[in-house]
């Protein structure tokens, strides 16, 4: 569910994020376009202004003497019309000037018509020496007007705009976390059906809503995949009922077997050539007695029904017992098999829960393995030491190592090899079920380790 809110905030983050960068590129490109406008804007009507106001040359006696030239620039300017006036007001020259607006000005007039408009045309005005140079251009084709404003009134109106715009930011904002919010929920609901299905345990989601098509699809496959699970169950619990069915009936004449031969091995009149032929039977029986036990274990250890009866044991005592055993038997020979056992003080007085019974075959298929398939002989050392709160079993052989694909395996899953792995899978099974884990490295040596549990 972490996952679902970092992707619920980098929405949030990201929707933020862009709403800044637009409202700055908006700003940039207003600002930009305006300034371009007035600048084009000004900048053209004020150089026809200038450039025509230079061009007024007058006389002595109030004359304009270029007013053909004058005129043209007038016309090219686009001007309704254009007058100059004297330092009396009176008009010494004009361009299509109005008949009622042809008088003489006063000071105020003039005062008035420089900065503002004149008979609603809007006007520019140059002076040159003594004279004034009055252009108007067509009526609503300039808006010119020049504003004064109390200062407190600017800052009251600033802080008002300042405060509008981050309320309307704020508001942005929490509707987009509102919004945002929402599509969570409704996501996480699906999130969580997911997870289940992922866990193995049935969704039953609403199918009502914007989504209702998406829950009925995750209803149906949490239908099909509860009826599948329901079949593969059925399925491993034939199996494992099948497995131990031959088992159990395999086991009867597999003792008349091996008791017939142990009869015949065992009788002094037999022939040596039968009582090694018996020999040879009783150990391959016991051979097929072992795979068979190891078969229906390692069936209801996969399939979850083989129950762990946890007990406080001693795991040195296991240990030891396991290898008196194996130095006890018949078949092993201590010049080939040269034992050396390191049990610190630590794992000697350890006391812990586990299945006794299942953790004194993991011992018993680790060191015999070692044994088994090492026929001309190898150096054996088994060292148990407790580190931190776990207990760790190190089984090392000098022999010619287990196979790699089976170390594979065990190490890191995946396919079972084609090889023989029946034992060690057995162990890991184990070892697996009280919460630990096992490693073999470079074929020689098993590490097992598994947690204590209410150690002293």
């Amino acid at each position: 569910m972490r996952s679902l809110i970092k992707i619920y905030l980098k929405y949030i983050g990201g929707i933020i994020g862009l709403v800044f960068f637009f409202l700055i590129v908006e700003m940039i490109v207003t600002s930009g376009i305006i300034q371009k406008v007035y600048d084009e804007g000004s900048s053209r009507y004020e150089s026809n202004i200038r450039e025509m106001g230079e061009k007024v040359a007058t006389n002595g006696k109030n004359q304009v003497e270029n007013p053909r030239e004058l005129e043209e620039m007038a016309r090219q300017a686009g001007l309704s019309f254009a007058m100059i006036l004297n330092e009396n007001g009176e008009v010494i020259w004009d361009y299509q000037l109005p008949s009622h607006l042809n008088h003489d000005y006063t000071v105020a007039e003039v005062s008035v018509l420089s900065k503002w408009y004149l008979d609603e045309y809007p006007i520019m005005t140059w002076k040159q020496g003594d004279d004034l140079l009055v252009a108007a251009y067509p009526r609503d084709s300039i808006w010119r007007y020049n504003f004064w404003q109390d200062q407190g009134a600017i800052h009251g109106i600033f802080h008002l705009i300042t405060f509008s715009f981050f309320t309307f930011l704020g508001l942005t904002f929490l509707v987009i976390i509102l919004m945002g919010y929402r599509s969570y929920r409704k996501v996480k609901v699906f999130t969580r059906a997911i997870e289940n299905l992922a866990a193995g345990k049935e969704v039953l989601l609403s199918e009502k809503g914007s989504m209702g098509e998406v829950a009925r699809s995750i209803n149906q496959t949490s239908d099909r995949l509860k009826k599948q699970m329901e079949m593969l169950n059925q399925r491993d619990e034939a199996r494992t009922q099948w497995i131990s069915g031959v088992s159990h009936d395999i086991r009867t004449p597999l003792s008349l077997v091996l008791g017939y031969s142990n009869l015949l091995e065992e009788k002094a009149e037999t022939d040596e050539q039968i009582r090694a032929e018996a020999a040879l039977i009783r150990r391959e029986s016991i051979k097929i007695r072992d795979l068979i036990e190891d078969l229906n274990l390692t069936s209801k250890l996969e399939y979850h029904m083989q129950p762990l009866r946890m007990t406080q044991v001693q795991p040195a005592k296991i240990l030891r017992q396991v290898i008196a055993d194996i130095l006890n038997s018949v078949a092993m020979d201590e010049e080939k098999y040269p034992f050396q056992v390191v049990i610190s003080g630590e794992f000697e007085k350890l006391q812990t829960e586990m299945d006794e019974r299942l953790m004194k075959r993991v011992f018993q298929n680790v060191i015999g393995n070692a044994v088994r398939h090492n026929e001309e002989g190898c150096g054996i050392q088994v060292e148990a030491k407790c580190a931190k709160d776990q207990m760790v079993i190190t089984v090392t052989d000098t022999g010619v190592g287990i196979p790699r694909e089976i170390c594979d395996y065990i190490n890191d899953g995946g396919e079972e090899p084609s090889c023989h792995v029946m034992g060690l899978r057995i162990v890991k099974q184990i070892v697996n079920a009280h919460q630990g884990e096992i490693r073999i490295e470079e074929g020689h040596r098993i590490y097992i380790c598994i947690p204590v549990q209410n150690k002293d």
